[in-house]
């Protein structure tokens, strides 16, 4: 499972702040710089000062007998790091399956891929989201900040908060469905 395909992002903790202008940097150039990604039909931010990098077409080992959105384990650097699909939850077809892209949130132990459609784009603020609406249920308590780039509202995406929940919820309902196994 060794993988040569990372690319790290240039934006980390540095870049997610905004920089004072210039003379020769308009203003607008002055707004705070963020990642953006694309998972199906919505538009998800890396959450500022997380570390990011993306991987192109990585060997992910699938997981016997695993939950639909996890789509496997990679190795990145001689870690195991789980990587993670939203599409099956939010109803969404991925785009070119056939050539897996992810998109890997933080370091270390802590690392976690997800699967993306596409590339990142890099992003300047242009007006704060004064009403975050989650795109869907299963995303609601996970949505913390987003902005609106070109009309388009790009939202902040608590990726760790939402797998640990998920994975909590899953092994929960496996543990009452094996008891009620036992007890028929």
């Amino acid at each position: 499972m060794s993988n040569s395909n990372v690319v790290v992002l240039p934006v980390t903790r540095a870049a997610a702040r905004a920089d004072a202008a210039t003379p020769e940097q308009p203003a607008e150039e002055a707004r705070i710089s963020r990642y953006g990604y694309r998972v199906g039909p919505m538009t998800l931010l890396v959450a500022p000062g997380m570390v990011s990098e993306i991987s192109v077409l990585p060997e992910i080992t699938p997981l016997p007998r695993s939950v639909r959105w996890l789509a496997g384990c990679t190795n990145i650097r001689g870690n195991i790091v789980p990587v993670f699909c939203l599409h099956p939850l939010i109803d969404a077809v991925r785009v070119r399956a056939d050539r897996p892209t992810v998109l890997l949130l933080d370091r270390g132990t802590r690392m976690l891929g997800l699967l993306i459609d596409g590339l990142p784009q890099a992003l300047l603020q242009t007006a704060t989201a004064s009403e975050l609406l989650p795109p869907n249920d299963a995303l609601s308590g996970f949505i913390r900040s987003g902005f609106v780039v070109n009309g388009n509202l790009w939202l902040e995406f608590d990726a760790h908060g939402f797998f640990t929940q998920l994975a909590a919820n899953s092994t929960s309902s496996r543990s009452a469905a094996q008891r009620k196994t036992r007890s028929e």
